[in-house]
């Protein structure tokens, strides 16, 4: 498991391989970034922060003290004095909070999360680098680490993500580290059921609905690799007659071979944000399930129109349908 997160991370991020000292600058480093990155080796906990911080006057003295209790005293009053507050988590985490997070869904969503248990694989010290990386590039990583297909919901504000792991660190772990450093940079990731997760901006945590089907022993699983995907932005249209159908239209059609139903006609206006991308087996239950979640995410829904078709729409249509005509609104397909 070690081996495929580092091959999807040099994938993903060339330029920034995973065998990097830690001792090496990251790029545009501000001194908060610097003073984060001390505390980090003198205490061998992995700093969980969010990408963004106060930019306060946290320059650290050219030499430390050699002692470590003192070096360490010095970091924290010019931590603090930028603002932030320096809190640990287990023996292997610190989290760099600034002061206007307690003010935030935040704390609430991490009260949820269980630290992990001790033993399992270990993940060598600075094997994941992320220097302010992509948020595409992060879920795709996390949801290798996780073994889980990530449901991503629309309305996530892509910012990047700074996260680097100074000890070794079990899969656990890891994953653990990066949900904490996902709801400090405002996402709340979320278990569903066994293979999936549930990613929102963490201000709706508390409105997610996590439904995910148990798996049948024995059911036949599909291959990743044969389902559709959908990058979460456009084209959506067919770039020639022949071409291959766009993503939105492809994965709506997916769905209706799934309900043995005629091609779900979108009869949609505009451009919407669906993300979809199955990276686990999964059975035919389940990937009926992340599709309709992932539609939800994107702000769609599909119904029956009649006994042989579908029709997808948008929530704020199936809203006004709900009041027009109840009956019709009760025939939308749940995840």
């Amino acid at each position: 498991m070690c081996n495929a997160i580092v091959m999807l991370w040099l994938c993903c991020f060339a330029s920034f391989c995973s065998g990097q000292t830690l001792t090496k600058p990251v790029p545009d480093a501000t001194p908060i970034d610097e003073a984060l990155e001390a505390y980090a080796r003198l205490t061998h906990r992995t700093v969980l922060r969010p990408t963004s911080l106060p930019r306060g006057d946290a320059s650290i003295p050219a030499a430390l003290p050699e002692n470590t209790n003192a070096a360490l005293r010095v970091l924290e009053d010019r931590v603090t004095n930028a603002g932030i507050a320096l809190v640990r988590d287990g023996t292997k985490f610190v989290r760099a909070l600034p002061a206007e997070w307690e003010n935030t869904p935040g704390p609430a969503f991490l009260s949820t999360l269980q630290r992990p248990e001790a033993g399992g694989e270990n993940i060598p010290a600075g094997e994941v680098f992320f220097p302010g990386a992509d948020l595409h590039m992060v879920l795709a990583v996390y949801a290798q680490i996780r073994a889980r297909t990530v449901l991503r919901s629309a309305t996530i504000n892509p910012r990047p993500i700074k996260f680097r792991n100074v000890t070794d660190l079990t899969q656990e772990e890891l994953g653990y580290g990066l949900t904490v450093a996902l709801a400090l940079n405002g996402i709340a990731a979320l278990d569903d059921g066994d293979r999936f997760v549930q990613v929102v901006p963490v201000d709706e945590w508390r409105h997610v609905e996590l439904r995910a089907p148990r798996r049948t022993p024995g059911a036949t699983l599909l291959d990743p690799k044969v389902l559709p995907t959908c990058p979460g932005s456009p084209p959506w249209k067919r770039t020639s007659p022949q071409g291959p159908p766009p993503p939105l239209k492809g994965l709506l059609e997916y769905y209706g071979s799934l309900c043995a139903k005629s091609v779900v006609e979108e009869g949609l206006q505009g451009d919407w944000p669906v993300f979809f991308a199955i990276t686990q087996p999964v059975t035919r239950e389940e990937a009926r399930y992340a599709i309709l979640t992932s539609l939800k995410l994107g702000g769609l829904a599909i119904v029956d129109s009649d006994d042989h078709s579908l029709r997808a729409i948008s929530l704020g249509e199936l809203r006004g349908l709900q009041v027009r005509d109840p009956a019709a609104a009760a025939k939308v397909h749940q995840p």
